[in-house]
């Protein structure tokens, strides 16, 4: 995948949110929910052509064993929750508040790079073509419920 165009009927399995699923088809791809436990299976028999899942999936399930390539979009993110006990965390001194929050930045960093490392350690080919200015369609999502850009506003992550 290197512009949108390339997802027009390609078979897309993605999460059961219909702001995922009417993205998917903005963009031309042919998107449909599916359990995760059979995403590999059908993977493998031709069922989907691409998926959408956060990139450490890709290793840890193996997808790389039924897919060639990985197209990095950042159109989702998947963070990693740290918690902490607001009373515990209250009770701390200045310093050890900035510690805690040094080292969450810290393992935010190492636990990225890893998940790259790990992607093409595997068979990943990171494609980094979809620019985000070709992703986005003036307004086409606008009024839908959930997270999104809108034409103007910057993407994170």
């Amino acid at each position: 995948m290197k512009t949108p165009d390339d997802l027009k009927g390609v078979k897309m399995r993605t999460m059961e949110n219909e702001v995922h699923l009417a993205a998917w088809k903005e963009l031309g791809a042919n998107p449909a929910p599916l359990a995760f436990g059979e995403l590999f299976t059908a993977l493998q028999q031709g069922t989907f052509d691409a998926q959408e899942t956060p990139i450490n999936l890709f290793r840890d399930m193996k997808f790389f064993e039924v897919q060639k390539f990985i197209t990095k979009t950042g159109h989702l993110y998947s963070p990693f929750v740290v918690l902490m006990s607001k009373s515990i965390y209250d009770g701390l001194s200045d310093a050890d508040k900035a510690a805690v929050a040094e080292a969450f930045e810290a393992a935010k960093v190492y636990q990225r790079a890893r998940a790259e490392e790990r992607c093409r350690s595997r068979g990943g080919n990171d494609q980094r073509h979809l620019h985000r200015a070709e992703r986005r369609r003036e307004g086409s999502l606008q009024g839908q419920d959930g997270p999104g850009v809108r034409p103007g506003e910057e993407e994170g992550g």
